[in-house]
């Protein structure tokens, strides 16, 4: 059988299907970013709103047979979304915390000895549901047009459809993240996208113009609340960042930055003591921490290149030049904040001939590059936000791991020292899991001081402790070995990259709340489909709720190992997604072209190809050339995704209804969506004997029920 691909333009309802999944794609990426944006604790819990958009299409799909159109609805309850994100400040949201001890967020340290845990419990959880219910219901319109656009053609033609609309949603806003856009331009974008879609599906009613007239007058509001902040507001594909003037420096030369309401980075002129400064202690602490590295350079001479991981805007490159560094490559993966630094640090040190800079992932680089340095910087890399939307890795969290801090350490001259900074206050078990990492990662323990509230742990091939020792005596800097030597507290690895996962215990409240999340889709779920009459809604398809949630696994550890492959930035998390769709797109056109029923032979193959996925050594892959781990690795990535997407075509054209398939499928997604908190316990690795739990369950229930072909 030939593979036609539809053409878009063929009639109306593939056209609108097309529209409607490239929007819903669009506002799902732009609610993620926007609310990570403005209500920061949302940026380390960015698969919070992912399920809610999930629970809302899902929803909307089911409800695809129902004679009420919520199309309108759920523009109202855009809008009210868009409300919130905009007075997320006023409302007290940009403050809000995580009420689990056990998980460690910056500037949000939650204390679970407070008197008080429950109040604050409520206090910060009801606002955080009250936006995941607005974001569900924001979907399920858009999620009752696909579902029924679904119903008006082929089941695996219309599907095509739908991810090539998708495909279409996810590229439009990896253009304007490219473009470093502010929301008021997402905002015009999805409107824009909402009313050409609600022309095209005849949604075009007087009811649609009050919210989307509301959308269109709140863009201004939006422009002028990202401009009223700080003398500077931009936007990187990662960040929202304001730059203040520093009040503690009376030249006015200057800034702190922060990202996303939360406290960042400064950039200071180090280059003199300002006179009279409200906090001298505070100004010589920030100069002996960037100077620090430097005062040690006598014990491993001459100062030759060095490399600073998390080079921000330029104080350690600014420190690096004023004490004579001739090679300075500084690496850092915000382009936004590296263009700060060369428009606005004082010091002007991106503007140096001998400093040389890199927009990527720090780990990346180690992995990439041959030189040799005399001495490697990591400088306190605290990214505030999670890696993805699919995954509770945060964006640095590959630095600190044992292999990530090998990398550094085999990229050292002979005689070079490596200093490895983080900021420890109220969590010292961050500091004990750091210095156990560099302890595995070079087999010996580094040498530990603080300055201020910055740890240091310096080593290096031949740095002596004693000599050290010496140097921080003279320098009156204190000695934290044993302070921070513990080895039972759990290292961080490439299968295990959790630094901020307290040890203490199991986050417990982000286990409950996921699991709230998916007991009130489910209710919400079953409350709506009793409400219904037998001829607007179908019951659930178990087979493939559960092929839905052992694809978002599978999709979820290929988002993790193709960042460790080939970086952590959002530029390689944009592709991964395309990528998923083209391969989803790829196993459609097998289908297509076998016009054969191998459901069992393709579960057989999905199930041999995660096993071999979860077996394959880690440690082959790190020995071999980047070209051949790239290659090699991605062959491992791809080809579960291939069999999984060659599995659901070949289940999907069998439905008699594949609106109840495809919302059936979105709410699986939720829960395999809740199930990826397993790794925090187990690993990433265990995500995928946790899909194929999930992929045996629907096969087996498919054996059973064995529908009827439709192609």
């Amino acid at each position: 059988m030939r593979l036609e691909i539809p053409d878009v333009n063929e009639s109306s309802p593939k056209l609108s299907l097309f529209l409607a999944s490239c929007t819903a794609l669009f506002l799902e990426l732009l609610v993620i970013r926007w609310v990570a944006s403005e209500i920061p604790v949302m940026a380390y819990f960015k698969n919070f709103p992912l399920l809610a958009v999930f629970i809302g299409l899902g929803l909307g799909c089911l409800l695809s047979n129902s004679s009420r159109s919520f199309f309108t609805a759920s523009l109202w309850g855009f809008t009210l979304l868009a409300f919130l994100i905009v007075n997320a400040e006023v409302l007290g949201w940009s403050h809000l915390i995580f009420p689990d001890a056990n998980l460690d967020i910056w500037n949000r340290i939650f204390q679970s000895s407070s008197p008080q845990v429950l109040m604050i419990s409520i206090t910060n959880l009801v606002p955080i549901f009250v936006l995941l219910l607005a974001c569900a219901f924001s979907f399920v319109g858009l999620g009752q047009l696909i579902g029924q656009k679904l119903k008006e053609g082929l089941p695996l033609h219309m599907y095509t459809i739908d991810i090539l609309g998708s495909l279409a949603g996810v590229l439009l806003f990896g253009l304007l993240s490219y473009l470093h856009t502010a929301p008021c331009l997402w905002l015009t974008g999805g409107s824009i996208l909402l009313v050409i879609l609600a022309k095209l599906s005849r949604n075009l009613t007087r009811p649609f113009l009050y919210p989307i007239v509301l959308l269109f007058l709140m863009t201004p509001l939006v422009f002028l609340h990202d401009h009223s902040e700080g003398i500077v507001t931009r936007w990187s594909p990662y960040y929202k960042i304001s730059v203040f003037p520093l009040r503690e420096d009376p030249r006015a030369r200057s800034y702190w930055l922060e990202v996303n309401h939360d406290v960042h980075q400064r950039m200071l002129d180090l280059s003199s003591v300002p006179k009279n400064p409200p906090n001298p202690e505070e100004w010589e602490q920030w100069k002996r921490q960037y100077d620090f590295p430097y005062e040690l350079q006598n014990i491993q001479e001459p100062l030759g290149s060095v490399l600073i991981g998390g080079a921000g805007t330029g104080n350690d490159a600014a420190a690096a030049t004023r004490h004579g560094a001739t090679n300075i490559t500084a690496v850092e993966i915000d382009p936004e904040i590296l263009s700060l630094g060369k428009e606005m640090h004082p010091e002007h040190p991106y503007q140096n001939k001998n400093v040389h800079l890199v927009n990527t992932d720090l780990r990346s680089f180690l992995r990439r590059t041959k030189d040799h340095f005399d001495i490697i910087i990591f400088s306190i890399l605290d990214s505030h936000t999670a890696l993805s939307s699919l995954s509770s890795i945060r964006l640095d969290n590959y630095i600190y791991t044992v292999e990530g801090i090998r990398n550094g350490w085999k990229l050292l001259s002979p005689q070079g020292i490596m200093l490895v900074s983080f900021w420890d206050v109220d969590r010292v078990w961050l500091g004990e899991r750091i210095y156990r990492d560099i302890e595995l990662a070079t087999g010996t323990p580094p040498v530990c001081t603080r300055i201020g509230g910055a740890v240091f742990f310096i080593f290096g091939p031949h740095v002596k402790h004693e000599e050290v020792t010496k140097k921080l005596q003279a320098l009156q800097l204190p000695l934290l070995d044993s302070y921070y030597k513990r080895s039972t507290i759990r290292p961080a690895t490439d299968d295990w990259p959790f630094l901020y996962s307290n040890p203490s215990g199991q986050p417990f409240v982000y286990y409950l709340s996921l699991c709230l999340i998916v007991i009130l889709g489910g209710l919400t779920t079953a409350w709506v489909m009793r409400r219904q009459t037998s001829s607007e809604i179908l019951p659930l398809d178990w087979p493939m709720l559960f092929l839905g949630g052992g694809f978002l696994l599978v999709e979820t550890k290929a988002m993790a190992e193709l960042s460790l492959l080939f970086g952590s930035t959002w530029i390689v998390n944009l592709f991964v997604f395309a990528g998923i769709f083209v391969m989803i797109l790829l196993s459609n056109y097998v289908v297509f072209r076998s016009n054969k029923n191998f459901t069992n032979l393709a579960f057989l193959l999905l199930a041999c190809s995660l096993i071999g996925w979860f077996l394959f050594p880690r440690s082959i892959l790190n020995e071999l050339s980047f070209t051949s781990r790239a290659f090699l690795g991605t062959f491992l990535v791809v080809i579960p995704i291939f069999f999984a997407g060659i599995v659901f075509a070949n289940e999907f054209s069998r439905r008699k209804n594949p609106s109840v398939a495809f919302g059936s499928n979105l709410i699986g997604a939720v829960v395999g969506g809740a199930m990826e908190a397993t790794s925090l316990s187990w690993g990433i690795r265990a995500l995928t004997l946790v899909a194929l739990l999930f992929y045996t369950s629907a096969w087996l229930i498919s054996a059973k029920l064995a529908p009827s072909k439709k192609l």
